[in-house]
């Protein structure tokens, strides 16, 4: 008696209408599962991180395309930035503060400040910055012996067998008198202008501070509102929330206007 009903619409809407219907469980549960992934945390030895950072159990989308983490023997964190590894020693997620130390120099004092990369220290720009009391130590190989006793150290990684360590602020250079040398970045507050085998083998192992770039307002107002952050395309922060059908920049706290929203969305 009513199949008339179903017939008052314009047929070529039908297919539409039932594309859409098929789909709607499909993007719920689709960012239904991207609510519970992100939501996980990486962990690793003591390290603990969430957005913008992905990793472990936080798949890709869960954070920025340059900050994936990964764990190494259950117990050491590691990051990589312009090709260089880093052990992750620290992470204030408040302060967008990420400690980290070159894993080819540490413990390095054991084997003569070697590595099997002799590259600079540099920086994804638009991800990091250095953070403030961050100074640099030069360290030069294969010199002639003319140099000042005082800052050479023993090495296995070269013909000369030293290694010589410079604090930037001592305002010695010695690039043209040696075949190589390596910038790595320490705290300003454990170097001294010149430093033994023990002092240079800690400011290498400390580490040191940068902050990453990624906003972290947009994921304190996503998690204040119960939702989990990740990334878009554009890598862009969204909102993952639980029984919505897209991603938002917030999620929607009472049930009545989370039900609207969804609703919209589905006719949309």
């Amino acid at each position: 008696m009513d199949s008339w009903v179903f017939f008052s619409f314009p047929l070529p809407f039908f297919p539409s209408l039932l594309i859409l219907c098929l789909l709607s469980p499909c993007l719920s549960q689709t960012v239904a599962d991207n609510y519970s992934a992100c939501s996980n945390q990486f962990q690793c030895g003591k390290i603990t991180a969430g957005y913008p950072f992905f990793g472990g159990d936080r798949p890709a989308g869960c954070g920025n395309p340059g900050l994936k983490l990964s764990c190494r023997n259950n117990n050491k964190a590691r990051i990589n930035i312009n090709n260089l590894t880093y052990q992750v020693l620290g992470i204030d997620e408040g302060n967008q503060i990420l400690r980290v130390a070159r894993e080819d120099y540490l413990n390095s004092g054991l084997t003569g400040f070697c590595s099997s990369e002799l590259a600079n220290t540099t920086l994804d720009s638009s991800l990091f910055e250095f953070d403030s009391g961050v100074g640099n130590i030069t360290l030069y190989y294969g010199c002639l012996p003319s140099i000042a006793q005082a800052f050479r150290l023993p090495s296995v990684c070269n013909k000369s067998g030293l290694v010589y360590a410079v604090y930037a602020q001592s305002g010695e250079s010695w690039n043209a008198d040696c075949s190589d040398h390596v910038i790595v970045p320490t705290s300003e507050a454990i170097v001294i202008p010149i430093l033994d085998i023990s002092t240079l083998e800690r400011a290498l192992n400390d580490g040191f501070q940068v902050r990453w770039k990624v906003d972290g307002e947009a994921c304190r107002e996503c998690s204040d509102s119960e939702g989990a952050c990740g990334i878009d395309s554009s890598n862009q922060t969204v909102c993952f929330c639980p029984n919505q059908t897209s991603p938002l920049k917030t999620c929607l706290l009472t049930p009545t206007s989370a039900t609207a929203t969804t609703g919209i969305t589905s006719i949309l």
